[in-house]
């Protein structure tokens, strides 16, 4: 059963550059690879989905692979056998985890800690080349850092806010909204309301219910994805942010199924006038 709630307060939301690293000596046998891979906080930069990928010597993956979420992309390395040109990696897909309020936990090392989800084997044909450098550094990203710059927009004010171990400097907290002030719009557009006073709030005329992913209903993850957005005088979700996470790839659902709602828009003195919006989505499993 999923559930919608809306929620009225303002947000300021910012992104990072980060600069990716890579490893400077080859991986041309079991124990160079072993010691790529082992006891690091991997995660897979394309975010494929899938029990068993394969990619070429460049880290190019063989197929298309439908994309996941990266908080399900994460990868522990288990096993490693080369032979010849070819190496098979084997582990487990991991999923980060997130506190009852959606922030990101971190253990004691200051680091995300992650649940275990499937075994994931990755094969990797080098095509006559035996170093398996290139490929590796394609494939894996060695920790949240290395993963940001990809990550979809919607997710810039979790990464801003609550990726502690990698906090951008000076990001920004949501200020609380007053009610029927204002906040500025982008490109000269008119300024974006909040609710309240004077300021009518809007009616939700359609929604969509957003479906648990595989991987939720295997961890049995009940959890609220809080959503941010700005809603135009036209009735349709833009600008929409994650700002409290579930994980298990349930926020992407949640921000999918609210960009398909429409309302009735907000009013100020009986014209419409854009606003801004927290819209809880509830994933619960009895």
């Amino acid at each position: 059963m999923k559930s919608t709630k809306l929620l009225l307060l303002g947000s300021v939301l910012m992104s990072g550059i980060f600069v990716s690293g890579s490893f400077a000596w080859g991986q041309s046998t079991e124990a160079a690879v072993e010691a790529r891979l082992k006891d690091k906080p991997l995660y897979l930069r394309g975010r494929w989905e899938g029990k068993n990928l394969s990619f070429d010597g460049a880290g190019i993956p063989d197929k298309v692979y439908p994309v996941a979420s990266f908080t399900i992309s994460g990868f522990e390395e288990s096993k490693v056998h080369l032979s010849g040109d070819h190496l098979r990696v084997e582990g487990q897909r991991m999923a980060l985890v997130f506190d009852d309020v959606g922030g990101l936990v971190l253990d004691g090392n200051g680091l995300p800690p992650r649940a275990n989800l499937y075994k994931l084997t990755i094969d990797i044909d080098g095509h006559g080349s035996m170093d398996f450098t290139k490929a590796l550094d394609a494939v894996f990203a060695d920790g949240l850092d290395e993963m940001k710059p990809s990550l979809p927009v919607e997710w810039s004010y979790m990464v801003a806010r609550n990726f502690v171990d990698f906090a951008i400097k000076g990001a920004a907290k949501p200020p609380l909204a007053d009610n029927g002030s204002s906040i500025p719009s982008q490109n000269g557009g008119p300024k974006i309301m909040h609710v309240g006073g004077t300021v009518k709030p809007p009616v939700l005329l359609y929604s969509v219910d957003p479906a648990f992913t595989s991987e939720a209903r295997q961890k049995k993850r009940s959890a609220i994805v809080r959503v941010y957005l700005w809603l135009g005088t036209d009735g349709k979700p833009t600008h929409l942010k994650i700002v409290n996470a579930a994980g298990y790839g349930l926020d992407e659902r949640a921000v999918g199924a609210v960009e398909q709602y429409r309302f009735k828009p907000a009013t100020k003195d009986g014209t419409s006038v854009p606003v801004d919006l927290y819209i809880d989505v509830n994933f619960k499993i009895f």
